[in-house]
């Protein structure tokens, strides 16, 4: 049997591999622990609280909770994290269920767009594009993901998106005064 040390350099030698260092031994890939968590967190912030986030958009749909509780007004960080981008491929499968009317009277891009949205680490124009193509500019309010983001940096992404002047002053206070009127005191 081979020696997963000698693996690497055998492979080169008569092809190309995909390489990743975690699958050999500790000799042959210098990753220490301290590397895996620092990546592990780099990801969790990255994508694992846009996918948290999308996540829970999902199961409140399909449990129904956003159709039965419809006087709460639902506020979800980072741009809905995934919904824009996945609202079509949500809409194909769930219309499947047949609870589908039940869960989302008139039907799930409706009942996204009854949702808020802050704009928390959300800025990229592509980001961006997605969430106003799916709802409302009404409906998404100023979130600066701090302190990974800093509050400057999200407002000088927002104000670069070339958004009207109108739609940028509701997202950065106009929004979130008529969502909370007691912001305005």
């Amino acid at each position: 049997m081979v020696s997963d040390l000698l693996i690497p350099g055998l492979a080169a030698q008569i092809l190309t591999l995909p390489y990743n260092p975690n699958n050999v031994s500790e000799d042959a890939a210098p990753v220490t622990v301290d590397m895996e968590v620092q990546v592990g967190l780099q990801l969790a912030r990255m994508l694992g609280y846009t996918h948290d986030t999308t996540r829970a958009v999902a199961s409140l749909l399909l449990s129904g909770s956003l159709a039965r509780y419809r006087d709460i007004k639902w506020l979800f960080s980072h741009a809905g994290g995934t919904v824009p981008m996945l609202a079509g491929r949500m809409d194909y499968f769930f219309n499947s269920r047949r609870d589908a009317k039940t869960i989302a009277p008139d039907g799930y891009e409706a009942e996204f767009r009854r949702l808020y949205y802050d704009t928390a680490n959300a800025t990229h124009p592509a980001s961006m594009a997605a969430l106003l193509q799916l709802i409302p500019e009404s409906q998404v309010v100023f979130g600066s993901d701090y302190p990974y983001v800093p509050i400057d940096v999200q407002a000088a992404s927002l104000r670069k998106l070339g958004l009207a002047e109108a739609t940028v002053r509701g997202i950065e206070s106009g929004n979130a005064m008529k969502l909370v009127p007691r912001l305005k005191a």
